[in-house]
């Protein structure tokens, strides 16, 4: 998912001020709205954050949203500055996970997903065109001490709306592929700053003292090394 642009007319007047949403119905509705164009790709893509253009009439600001907030420009004035234009260049040739994408998701291999389509039941019974390569997805999570990814098939995530923006925890059943068995996954994506614990190290605790009905965590681990995000 490319930055998307969001028109509004030139009556809306929200961007012609700092701060950014003014206490009226008409802007709260379109802040709502952006935020639903937000979450619905956040969910259905795996992205750590990604870059929305908002135009009223001659002004512009551009956005970058990810799991924890949104980072707003000033108003930009696009026919007298050149900021938009800048932005839209320096992205074309930027590397891509400083675009937003999550570097530890990627195609299958046709063997990973032969396997796990006939291993995994909920994968067979799929429909027919679901075993198509681009229905699917393997993700890489570094194995706690290992130093080395563990790897996951799963079918590709369905968009959903869930608020606040970004804050998006999902399961999947999944063929791992190093253990050669169906593993269930939970996907949560934790905003990074310090006394935030993380899930797994919080499942990990409840095992060690016993406590009954708890998921078995077999593994877990972030993403990247946040140099182009915080969550």
């Amino acid at each position: 998912m490319d930055p998307f642009i969001a028109l509004k007319n030139k009556n809306t007047r929200t961007l012609h001020i700092n701060p950014f949403v003014k206490e009226s119905t008409k802007a709260i509705s379109n802040l709502g709205q952006m935020m639903s164009y937000v979450t619905l790709h956040l969910s259905s893509q795996f992205w750590t954050h990604m870059f929305f253009i908002l135009i009223v009439h001659d002004y512009t600001r551009i956005i970058q949203w990810d799991c924890g907030s949104a980072v707003i420009t000033v108003p930009i004035p696009f026919n007298e500055e050149h900021y938009l234009f800048d932005f839209f260049i320096h992205y074309n040739y930027t590397k891509s996970d400083m675009q937003g994408s999550d570097s530890s998701v990627q195609a299958p291999e046709t063997e990973e997903l032969n396997t796990a389509t006939h291993l995994i039941n909920e994968f067979c019974n799929s429909s027919s065109d679901r075993e198509e390569a681009n229905n699917f997805l393997v993700i890489s999570i570094l194995s706690s001490g290992e130093h080395v990814n563990d790897n996951y098939v799963i079918e590709a995530p369905f968009a959903t709306i869930s608020l606040p923006t970004g804050h998006v925890t999902r399961t999947f059943i999944t063929y791992n592929i190093h253990r050669d068995k169906c593993i269930f996954l939970k996907d949560s994506w934790r905003i990074d700053i310090s006394g935030m614990p993380k899930k797994g190290e919080t499942y990990i605790k409840l095992q060690d003292k016993d406590i009954p009905y708890i998921a078995h965590c077999l593994n877990l681990g972030d993403i990247g090394d946040n140099t182009y995000y915080r969550t």
